[in-house]
């Protein structure tokens, strides 16, 4: 481990009560290479942006490991998906007291706050066991690790680990759990968890890795005042002073040149998005880049989703902000397997403010109509050439938003699906059990042969795109297999 961090670890063990991880180290003041930024300055951009009325305004917000976003207002608390915006009233705030974190538990969404932990399902809320096996304690932070089950929570007096049902304590040594705040970083290559606390102006780093756990003290940070991890494991601090910085996984640590009275950082976990609010503007990071931005009002309080999508309050309004228009290709999905010819249109959300068009696909620039923005993929599903072919698309904006840079691949398999060893296959396993002969329900069309499914092919393919069938509670087929359906019934029914 680099010199800087505190390299002498104490073995800890995992029982429902875990003894101290007790690190000890010199005050190392930190290592700012003597020249060089790791970020610079760009031109300023005009974020995209979306009101949405909020009765009580945004209090404070929290991502979750989905990429959704927990808004809570004076009353409520909502919850703010990517692909269906704003959701209300997902559960009353005095369930909580005050939002301090969730995380996703089996089929239920844990709350956590001072009040406790309530779970909500679709059957509504209710107090599951960590809220008991955490009375007496006030959580300040609840977090997920990424990808598991893990849960860790701060408290007013210890830090646990919520691991298979078993409540753990894992003490750092010199926390004062009095004014803290805490995130998870990039997991180390040898599979450490790690886990980052703010601890009034100091950070802390706490790796696990299943049932072991140990404690790091890391002394070489700027005075911290705000702080989170960038999707590369990146540190970045606003310091007490209103400076912006970046430590790298080797210790090292940047000045961001530019930005100053920097008041807070969130990072987005999907992208290398930050936004920096500072006392006057925000800023937009990425690929190594600051971007300023100067909103009517500054944000009271603000998330990132793992998109890079700012979602923040002003007053009682909420705002979802992005430094770019989505561009994508209708009809082509990233990793789709193709049997026919295919007209795929590039679609954006600002056909208004678009300004130019450059598209390549399988190594070669397809001639792009500005105003009709199309462009063909042929493909002859009678003699396909088996492959994996790229299609890259770059978009300009004339808003002042960022430029857009967009690629994908698709498959060409060696022959088109048939309905032995394919389509076949899908109805035996998903069909025949209400659409077979001996066991049809009532009303139910047969449904075993090749000839039944070419007579009813165009309300099979409704009902699988669409997942009308199979019937709940079935889950709904998988995309690929609805493509092979659908695939097939394009390249003629092949036997």
């Amino acid at each position: 481990m680099h010199e800087t961090w505190v390299t002498r670890f104490a073995a800890c063990a995992v029982l429902l009560m875990m003894s101290s991880c007790a690190v000890e180290g010199s005050d190392a003041e930190p290592r700012f290479p003597p020249a060089g930024h790791a970020v610079a300055m760009g031109e300023p951009l005009t974020a995209v942006t979306e009101r949405v009325s909020v009765p009580g305004g945004m209090v404070r917000a929290v991502t979750l490991p989905d990429g959704s976003i927990l808004v809570e207002s004076e009353l409520m608390i909502h919850r703010w998906r990517p692909d269906r915006g704003l959701e209300r009233d997902v559960a009353p705030n005095t369930e909580v007291g005050e939002l301090r974190g969730a995380a996703h538990v089996g089929n239920a969404l844990f709350l956590a706050g001072p009040a406790g932990i309530v779970g909500l399902t679709e059957e509504g809320l209710y107090r599951p066991p960590l809220h008991d096996a955490l009375v007496g304690h006030e959580v300040v932070q609840f977090e997920q690790v990424p990808g598991a089950q893990d849960v860790w929570v701060l408290t007013d007096r210890t830090l646990f680990r919520w691991r298979d049902g078993l409540l753990e304590d894992v003490a750092v040594s010199g926390l004062r759990l009095e004014d803290n705040e805490m995130t998870f970083g990039l997991q180390s290559e040898d599979g450490w968890d790690r886990l980052y606390i703010r601890d009034g102006e100091a950070l802390f780093l706490v790796e696990a890795r299943g049932p072991e756990t140990r404690a790091v003290r890391l002394l070489s940070a700027p005075p911290v005042a705000s702080f989170d991890v960038d999707v590369g494991g990146g540190l970045w601090v606003c310091d007490t002073s209103g400076g912006l910085h970046r430590g790298d996984l080797l210790g090292a640590w940047y000045d961001i040149a530019g930005v100053t009275g920097a008041e807070q950082v969130r990072a987005s976990r999907g992208t290398d998005a930050v936004w920096v609010r500072t006392a006057d503007a925000l800023y937009y990071g990425e690929a190594r880049t600051l971007h300023s931005w100067v909103p009517e009002e500054l944000p009271s309080s603000f998330a990132v989703s793992s998109g890079g999508v700012l979602v923040a309050g002003v007053r009682r309004m909420v705002f979802r902000a992005s430094a770019r228009h989505r561009v994508w290709l209708r009809t082509l999905e990233d990793g789709e397997e193709v049997f026919a010819s295919r007209r795929v249109r590039i679609a954006t959300d600002a056909d208004e403010a678009l300004e130019s068009v450059e598209v390549h696909h399988a190594g070669a620039r397809v001639a792009v109509e500005l105003m009709n923005a199309y462009f063909d993929i042929e493909i002859d599903p009678e003699a396909p050439v088996a492959g994996r072919f790229p299609v890259e698309v770059w978009a300009t904006f004339g808003d002042g938003t960022l430029p857009v840079e967009l690629s994908l691949h698709y498959a060409v398999p060696g022959e088109a699906p048939r309905w032995e060893g394919d389509v076949g296959v899908i109805a035996d396993t998903y069909c025949v059990e209400c659409h077979g002969a001996e066991n049809a329900m009532a009303g139910a069309r047969h449904l075993e042969t090749r000839q039944q499914w070419v007579d009813a092919f165009d309300q099979i393919q409704y009902n699988v795109t669409t997942g009308n069938m199979p019937k709940a509670p079935r889950a709904a087929l998988a995309d690929e297999l609805v493509r092979r359906i659908v695939a097939w019934g394009q390249t003629g029914f092949a036997e």
